[in-house]
């Protein structure tokens, strides 16, 4: 039995011809794509944006939107920053890794993707990303939990923060956080280990945490089992 390799088919298709009576198609593509893609805060009024790829040498066309919905970049076209690709505009267009988005809005909502494309311009599906730029209430950790539960949030910029912890009832239980928080765009931690303001163990149940900084509220739920 022979076998030899016919070149041709779509780009990254390798077909093998046995005995010149049938072929076998494996696919295989060397092309250009990305492992990951990622917004994270990065400071003052910055998002940045990153991705790593699979080491095969190409460039990236990253566009940004007000929403989720994105056109995907016309094969065998090149793109500038400032460019507008159906509602998103382009970003970057180059063969770096990393990009930093400056000079924006606070408790504003921003949607990403990013594509990996070849020498010849021809573009993968891309991935997505979003983020929100201002102060955040993760959740808590674990959930339920005894005796202690650690309660994550972040804040856009230094502002006064106010963390406490509550009732069904809606009574003050515990006051967590009262202060000045200098660390922006870092998530933080804070641990209530199921005490009141009086440093007394409190009972089993549903308890309301609620973040406060200068333009933003959340409340979640947790829960102390014993």
């Amino acid at each position: 039995m022979h076998a030899f390799i016919v070149v041709g088919g779509q780009q990254g298709d390798y077909h093998y011809v046995v005995n010149g009576t049938f072929t076998v198609t494996v696919n295989y593509s060397d092309e250009f794509d990305f492992v990951a893609f990622n917004a994270s805060p990065n400071g003052m009024g910055q998002i940045l944006l990153n991705w790593e790829n699979n080491n095969t040498p190409g460039n990236v066309l990253l566009a940004t939107n007000s929403s989720d919905s994105f056109v995907d970049p016309v094969n065998g076209s090149s793109y500038t920053a400032g460019d507008i690709l159906g509602s998103a505009e382009i970003l970057y267009f180059g063969d770096a890794e990393v990009f930093n988005h400056t000079g924006l809005e606070s408790m504003t909502k921003y949607f990403y993707k990013a594509w990996a494309c070849d020498g010849s311009n021809n573009y993968t599906s891309g991935l997505t990303d979003n983020i929100v730029l201002g102060s955040q209430l993760y959740g808590n950790y674990p959930n339920p939990f005894n005796p202690e539960t650690s309660i994550s949030y972040s804040v856009f910029q230094p502002q006064h923060v106010k963390l406490e912890v509550y009732n069904m009832k809606g009574q003050l239980v515990k006051t967590l956080l009262n202060k000045q928080v200098e660390t922006a765009n870092t998530k933080l931690n804070v641990v209530w280990n199921g005490r009141d303001n009086n440093n007394n163990q409190v009972s089993s149940g549903i308890y309301l945490y609620k973040l406060v900084t200068d333009n933003y509220t959340k409340t979640n739920k947790m829960i102390l089992m014993k």
